[in-house]
């Protein structure tokens, strides 16, 4: 399920970047 750990993750990244 690492998948949705690092799917979670570059989703927040996206957000904070914008």
């Amino acid at each position: 399920m690492h998948h949705a750990i690092i799917s979670a993750i570059s989703l927040a990244d996206s957000f904070s970047d914008r």
